[in-house]
Order: structure tokens, then C-alpha cells, then sequence
């Protein structure tokens, strides 16, 4: 009986010493948690202060543009409409330019008809090319027969048409 008893004593003491070494590095571990909860809250605070100053630079920042818009509305230009006018004009060149750069894109490209000596001194070949808005170039060959007019001129009338490439 008294040798079961000094085991379990013994038992007992060493789950004690256990549970006094989790006791001390479950400490630690708070030490070390309440030391970085507290560098957080510091770099929380330092944050907050530099966002409050940001929004309130942000403001008068704000407040300087809107009074420097109101002066500006407020005072009339010296030249008045020739500024209008001047700008007005540099929209209507640039319009222009882009325009033409759009219609030479889509400009078709023909070339004039000739004569085809191969086939016949009446027939008549009108090559025509012609470029869509994405730029594919497309030809299309027209044939005809030239027919004398009363005016001294030859007319041309369209046989058929093909379509050379896509």
C-alpha cells in the first residue's frame, strides 16, 4: 500500500512539473503576444494620425482648387470670344484630321478602266478595288462593251461582274 502510494505520489508530482513548464511557455507566449498586440496598436494609432492628415490636407487641397476655379470663371478672358473662337477652330482642324485619316482608311483605291487587247478592241475591263473599315482590300473586275454615242464618245455596257479576291 505505501509503495502504490509513493507511485502515484510520485505520478502526481511529475504531471505537476508538466504542468508547470506548460504554465511558464504558455506565459511566454502571452509575453510575446501582449508585446505584439501593442506594436500593432502603436502602428494602428501612427496610421490613423497620417490618414486624418492626409484627408485634411486632401480638403484644403480641395478648397484651394475650387476657389482658383471660381476666380477663373469670375474673370472675363482679354480676348473675350477670339479665344473661343481660336479654340473652336483648333477642334474643327483636329475633327478634320481624323476624318481624313478615317476616309483614307476607307477611301477606295480604283485604279481606271483600260482596254483588254487580248479579248476584243470593243470590250472594256474596269479593275476596281476597294477598301473596307477593318483595311481588307477588295477587287472586283468589271467587263463591258464600248458602244459609240451620238456625241462622238463611247458608253460602256456592263456585262458581268466578277469578284477577284475576297
Amino acid at each position: 500500500l505505501l509503495r502504490k502510494t509513493l507511485c502515484k505520489a510520485d505520478y502526481t508530482k511529475m504531471e505537476l512539473g508538466k504542468l508547470h513548464g506548460r504554465i511558464a511557455r504558455n506565459e511566454e507566449l502571452i509575453a510575446s503576444y501582449f508585446e505584439e498586440n501593442m506594436k500593432l496598436k502603436q502602428e494602428l494609432f501612427s496610421l490613423q494620425e497620417r490618414l486624418l492628415r492626409h484627408e485634411e490636407q486632401g480638403e484644403q487641397l480641395l478648397k484651394v482648387v475650387e476657389q482658383l476655379r471660381r476666380i477663373v470663371e469670375e474673370q472675363p478672358s482679354p480676348a473675350g470670344k477670339e479665344d473661343e473662337v481660336t479654340v473652336i477652330n483648333q477642334i474643327k482642324d483636329i475633327l478634320a484630321e481624323v476624318r481624313q485619316l478615317q476616309g483614307d482608311i476607307r477611301k477606295p483605291a480604283s485604279d481606271p478602266g483600260y482596254f483588254n487587247r487580248k479579248d476584243d478592241k470593243s470590250d472594256y475591263v474596269l479593275i476596281r478595288r476597294e477598301a473596307d473599315q477593318v483595311g481588307s482590300v477588295r477587287t472586283g473586275v468589271v467587263k463591258g462593251i464600248c458602244v459609240p454615242t451620238a456625241g462622238g464618245g463611247t458608253a460602256v455596257v456592263l456585262k458581268r461582274v466578277e469578284l477577284v479576291s475576297p
